[in-house]
């Protein structure tokens, strides 16, 4: 899958019935064990308030984002890009989509983790007005540390 490098993803959120292209999508931008299957996707997808943003370029799926949102606050659960995809502005689109995802739906703020050792991702998260708001120690399963990050959909009173 060949992704345009001016052509903008598209942005859209999608549920179970999605399921199997997620998992492929998601294997595509994960190895190993942090790979999620259909099965999870769909089980996932199926919760009370969890939701995908799937971003599609040329017309074919480029990457995916994973939240669930409880009363005010959202999570980023996992967000994956395609391989092909990346450094395309793919993963940025599905940020700002989950921005303006929350801002329209009263959540107050978007909170996730993140490896200390993904650079690339903390700088997203970093430039789409994320601010770092502690560590959770030995988070992965290789034992790396988490950061944990916030973003404030509304200025507090």
């Amino acid at each position: 899958m060949t992704t345009p490098a001016n052509q903008p993803p598209i942005v859209q959120e999608v549920g179970p019935p999605f399921a199997e292209i997620l998992s492929t999508l998601h294997a595509d931008g994960f190895s190993g064990r942090e790979h999620w299957s259909t099965s999870d996707f769909t089980t996932l997808l199926s919760l009370r308030g969890a939701f995908c943003l799937l971003a599609s370029v040329g017309g074919e799926p480029a990457g995916l984002l994973v939240a669930r949102c409880i009363a005010d606050e959202a999570e980023i659960l996992t967000i994956a890009v395609a391989r092909s995809s990346r450094r395309r502005g793919v993963a940025r689109g599905l940020v700002q989509a989950l921005q303006e995802h929350a801002q329209n739906n009263g959540v107050a703020r978007i909170f996730l983790e993140v490896s200390i050792l993904n650079d690339a991702a903390k700088r997203l998260y970093l430039d789409t007005g994320f601010v770092a708001t502690g560590l959770r120690r030995h988070y992965y399963e290789d034992g790396s540390d988490a950061e944990t990050m916030t973003y404030e959909t509304r200025t507090p009173p």
